[in-house]
């Protein structure tokens, strides 16, 4: 299926954490709405879509869907789903919900379509056992208080990739489970992170997620299959962000005609309209990525303009018509 897949290599997500990240992804929105949602209690369109279309709808969330909300900030209209795994460890759970997924698509005999959504843990928790490393020398869990600027992040590093290749068998395993049902036949498959993992790439003492805005933190991968795609195999190089994936879904498979500006922030994924200024974070410490710069505000109101490797930029920098651009798109659905 990889090799048929649409890679963009160029996607960046909605935050550097996991609930701004996963917020985006499904609403097509910065979190910054996050609130106005929360307090009418409103679902994503993309899932009113499905509902409104009878799919069946699971999801096999290996960190625990209560905290964050996701069971009430996503899929508050979805009753019966899977809100946490079993097991000690990412590793397990993560195990856990591959197995679980596969067995929901082997035993799959409903007339009607169905959506799922498979949350792993593994890239995020970082803990392996040495049985597992593909790369050496690895740590077999993060430690966290041996991090400062000088550490040569190899060790860190190689563990990442040693829980990625895990977590790529896992992904594998579903594939393969699906391609034995037939279903590839007629399925869409999105593949992609909620955040990316730093590893002090601009040499200043980042590491890990939710610190900035950089392209070490934002920056995922994205691979689009569905059946009958053009140019299989093939590579897109132009900017793509989590805003787009859900309007591409329903414009093109879901018979929504009204254009993504209606009710997203995003394009159609193969529209290579730029995303700049892109919104990112929450609705207290927020930014934009330009394509020079990232302007980042907080909680006190401050401003940091920095270029793209985090390097401070003087305030003049950022012209008036920047900022106004920026936050014309941030609130464009406020009234």
């Amino acid at each position: 299926m990889l090799k048929k897949a649409h890679i963009f290599n160029e996607h960046y997500s909605s935050a550097s954490g996991t609930q701004g990240s996963v917020f985006g992804l499904f609403f097509g929105l910065s979190f910054t709405y996050e609130k106005e949602f929360s307090i009418s209690k409103m679902s994503p369109l993309f899932l009113d879509r499905l509902i409104d279309l009878e799919y069946n709808i699971q999801t096999f969330p290996s960190a625990n869907f209560l905290s964050p909300p996701f069971n009430e900030m996503i899929f508050r209209r979805v009753p019966g789903i899977m809100t946490n795994a079993v097991g000690k460890d990412s590793f397990e759970r993560d195990l856990y919900i591959t197995k679980e997924h596969n067995k929901y698509i082997e035993n799959y005999n409903s007339d009607k379509p169905f959506f799922t959504f498979i949350f792993y843990d593994l890239l995020h928790a970082m803990n392996i056992s040495q049985e597992y490393h593909k790369f050496k020398p690895s740590w077999e869990a993060a430690d966290y208080l041996a991090l400062n600027n000088d550490l040569d992040p190899t060790l860190f590093f190689n563990l990442y990739k040693n829980c990625a290749v895990q977590v790529d068998l896992m992904v594998s395993s579903v594939i393969n489970t699906l391609e034995a049902k037939g279903l590839l036949e007629n399925t869409v498959i999105v593949i992609t992170g909620d955040h990316g993992q730093e590893f002090n790439e601009n040499k200043k003492n980042y590491w890990g997620h939710n610190g900035n805005f950089s392209r070490w933190q934002i920056q995922v991968p994205f691979i689009f299959y569905y059946p009958g795609l053009e140019e299989e195999g093939k590579e897109f190089s132009h900017m793509t962000t989590h805003y787009d994936i859900a309007p591409t879904i329903m414009s093109q498979f879901l018979g929504i005609e009204n254009p993504a500006s209606d009710y997203s922030s995003g394009h159609s994924v193969y529209d290579s309209t730029t995303r700049y200024p892109h919104p990112v974070g929450d609705h207290i410490n927020y930014g934009f990525i330009f394509e020079d710069m990232i302007v980042r505000t907080n909680h006190f109101g401050t401003l940091e303009i920095t270029d793209r490797n985090l390097n401070l930029l003087k305030p003049n920098a950022l012209k008036p018509s920047d900022i106004h651009e920026a936050l014309t798109i941030k609130n464009r659905f406020y009234k």
